[in-house]
């Protein structure tokens, strides 16, 4: 089915290699600003309508409510469609977007998230014999909110759908493709996208941060060797599930927010 000629006519060409700096902004800055926009709007929107726009947006700024994490996994699907959106502008979508190849698809899945899980528990007994610490968690002061029955199905929405689908679009299919587009080799474009992917997580203390880096850098192998995004977005997935359900499973309910 054709578009119609408005809708083709909005579109321009564009190469994905002349997009660095649009990728690093798809990367966390416009996911800063739509989540800016719309706690503005929250703001604004109840003083001058009724009382239940108030329960409405409560959600969005009460980190305890069980629907909190669910709203951000909203946004986090409208960043998402805006993405695509944009890039099907530039006429870019399909070169970001590629699924790839499928072959080994469950071993590859399953391999990396072993591989993180190994690695990140590891790197995290290491962590305690060196420092003689005991590591709780990996958030910064008051970001932390354990997983419970009320949050769990917000939990799973954003950091199994919603996450996956936008990070691994802006990171691993724009900003690792573009990298890729103009040259650069596996290795170090795998590795800054990892660490910009790292980085862009503030909510985690420099620990976290590392074990981050880490799974991004699967993340992208996965992104190389599978040629699209399908892949990194099934482990992305994953990984984040067995994360959610591990800590549903061992935190208790009434666990204090750091």
């Amino acid at each position: 089915m054709r578009l119609p000629e408005r809708f083709r006519s909005w579109r321009i060409n564009r190469d994905i290699r002349d997009l660095p700096f649009l990728s690093l902004f798809w990367c966390w800055p416009a996911l800063i600003l739509l989540v800016t926009s719309i706690s503005y709007l929250a703001f604004l929107h109840p003083p001058v309508l009724r009382q239940e726009w108030v329960d409405f947006w409560r959600p969005w700024f009460d980190p305890w409510h069980h629907q909190n994490l669910t709203y951000f996994g909203v946004v986090l699907l409208m960043a998402y469609g805006l993405l695509c959106l944009h890039l099907y502008r530039l006429n870019v979508l399909n070169e970001a977007h590629k699924l790839g190849r499928l072959r080994f698809v469950v071993p590859l899945v399953l391999g990396s998230v072993a591989l993180i899980w190994i690695v990140d528990t590891a790197a995290e007994s290491l962590w305690l014999h060196i420092t003689g610490q005991e590591i709780e968690h990996w958030y910064h002061e008051g970001w932390y909110i354990p997983v419970t029955e009320f949050s769990l199905a917000g939990d799973l929405f954003s950091g199994v759908i919603g996450a996956p689908l936008f990070e691994e679009l802006a990171f691993r299919g724009l900003f690792l493709g573009c990298l890729l587009a103009r040259g650069w080799k596996p290795l170090p474009a795998i590795l800054l996208t990892s660490l910009v992917f790292a980085l862009t997580h503030t909510q985690y203390i420099l620990f976290g941060q590392v074990l981050i880096f880490v799974a991004g850098c699967v993340f992208g192998l996965l992104r190389v060797m599978s040629g699209g995004i399908l892949i990194p977005i099934l482990a992305h997935s994953l990984t984040n599930l067995v994360i959610i359900l591990v800590e549903f499973a061992t935190i208790e309910p009434d666990s204090v927010v750091y």
